[in-house]
């Protein structure tokens, strides 16, 4: 597996452990029939579901002789206009989301390696015919 989508991996790990995102689903987008696993979450627990997407990656240095692609991410909260009673509005979950994104470190914990961070770029809603999206743009910067 590439290191993109083992961070991905590792980005979701981390939001499954984030006070208040641990009853919403948490999906990688791994070019597989999404809507339908956003459908089901949905359905099945908070009226949310989380989708992690790794969108590409540019190169700071093309000249360099490392590779120092850090990786662009698109980290989607999904719900139901109408809410259940009860739920966490969809907006908060986003700004949680958001939250907890920015200024993450996906190699806390291998001292060798902890010169990358998560940096959140935008935040939008997006359309779609069911659902209330709203999309928040992240990108891995290697920090040396």
């Amino acid at each position: 597996m590439s290191k993109w989508l083992d961070r991905a991996d590792l980005l979701k790990a981390h939001l499954e452990g984030v006070a208040g995102l641990s009853e919403i689903p948490v999906e990688v987008d791994r070019q597989k029939d999404i809507n339908s696993v956003i459908a089901g979450a949905i359905a099945e627990a908070s009226g949310a579901c989380i989708t992690i997407l790794w969108t590409g990656g540019g190169n700071p240095d093309p000249k360099s002789n490392d590779l120092r692609m850090g990786g662009r991410f698109t980290v989607t909260v999904n719900g139901l206009e109408i809410l259940r009673e009860g739920a966490t509005p969809l907006d908060e979950i986003a700004e949680t989301v958001a939250e907890a994104m920015h200024d993450w470190n996906p190699n806390a914990d291998d001292p060798n390696h902890r010169t990358h961070r998560l940096y959140v770029t935008d935040i939008q809603l997006a359309p779609h015919e069911h659902f209330l999206v709203y999309e928040i743009e992240g990108e891995i910067l290697r920090m040396n």
